[in-house]
């Protein structure tokens, strides 16, 4: 699979071990699958959530919405803060005088106020906090959903850098497109060339190629960097008259 270097910085010790909980038990979760058993393990049915949670929220599009969203509350903070209680008393306290321009908000929150703001952004600790918040948030939305195992008729499934597609009723896709966890109206994952883990009513079952190609595509429009194959599926074509620009990489 895919890594994004770095992608929780700051303490990361702490988000590695709630990934690692779930990330040991994949394996045995991918084997049920493949035999059609994994509803007769209630355990197992939680990996496989967790996994797609875990996926879900180690995802480059939350990273950029993670740093859009930094720059909004800073403009936020730095509009209000002189609305902060003693606001007024500190700054005459540092400066030996009341505030009284635009200019002298504008320079005690650059260099007082906003500086432990811009630290905690900047060493990815404020990125921590809310990966690790959403991740307990993305398991509890799907521990509520009952999982759907897809096997293909023929052909296989590709896995892109973004797995978990999350699509709306009216046809937007992913985080990037404004649409969350908890506002899909369908939430699907491949866990291999063989599986793909959907959310729905409880079921087992084999899709068309043509459902294998429809899904294929959502993982080739929402994969950020890299698209995975197996070799000698001739998923390469595929990719490519999908006309996908980033690297596409063989699955060993």
């Amino acid at each position: 699979m895919g890594k994004i270097t770095n992608f929780v910085s700051q303490a990361s010790g702490s988000a590695e071990r709630l990934w690692s909980e779930v990330e040991t038990r994949i394996p045995q979760a991918i084997k049920l699958c493949e035999s059609d058993m994994l509803h007769a393990y209630s355990g197992d049915i939680g990996v496989v959530r967790d996994t797609v949670a875990l996926h879900y929220i180690r995802n480059r599009a939350l990273l950029k919405i993670h740093r859009d969203s930094y720059a909004l509350a800073r403009q936020a903070r730095r509009a209000n803060a002189h609305q902060l209680p003693g606001y007024a008393q500190d700054f005459e306290r540092r400066f030996g005088r009341p505030p009284v321009s635009a200019e002298d908000h504008a320079f005690f929150f650059e260099m007082v106020l906003g500086r432990q703001f811009d630290e905690d952004f900047q060493s990815g600790l404020l990125f921590r906090h809310s990966v690790e918040r959403q991740f307990l948030r993305s398991k509890e939305w799907l521990a509520r959903h009952q999982v759907q195992i897809l096997h293909p008729a023929s052909g296989s499934f590709l896995v892109g850098d973004a797995p978990v597609i999350t699509i709306s009723k009216d046809g937007r896709m992913g985080p990037s497109e404004g649409v969350a966890l908890d506002g899909a109206s369908q939430v699907i994952m491949p866990l291999s060339p063989k599986i793909v883990i959907a959310f729905g009513p409880q079921a087992v079952g084999q899709v068309p190629l043509e459902t294998v190609e429809e899904l294929n595509r959502y993982q080739v429009r929402a994969a950020n960097e890299f698209v995975y194959v197996t070799p000698g599926s001739g998923l390469e074509d595929f990719v490519r008259l999908t006309r996908f620009t980033p690297t596409v990489t063989r699955r060993s």
